[in-house]
């Protein structure tokens, strides 16, 4: 009950971090933080999954040595790493 009865200050508070002026300014980066954690509480938040529109045919991979799938499945690996580590330094 207590927690919900701060429901209301607390959208407040967000919303003048939001919109920034009188007399205060609001670093452009807790601004976007703040809005990106608004719209992740409202179901709003960008996948964190890859989807796969086909389906997976491994015949497709049949030609290729195990040592050749080991190899793609570790650059795949590595991609990703890449793509999380870059997604870090933006933040």
């Amino acid at each position: 009950m207590r927690l919900a009865i701060l429901v209301d200050p607390s959208i407040d508070v967000l919303a003048k971090i939001l919109k920034p002026g009188q007399g205060h300014t609001v670093k452009r980066e807790l601004q976007v933080a703040v809005a990106k954690d608004i719209l992740d509480r409202n179901g709003l938040k960008s996948k964190d999954e890859i989807v796969l529109t086909h389906d997976f045919d491994e015949s497709r991979f049949s030609h290729m040595t195990d040592e050749e799938i080991s190899q793609l499945v570790a650059l795949a690996r590595k991609a990703s790493t890449t793509r999380d580590v870059h997604d870090e330094k933006q933040k």
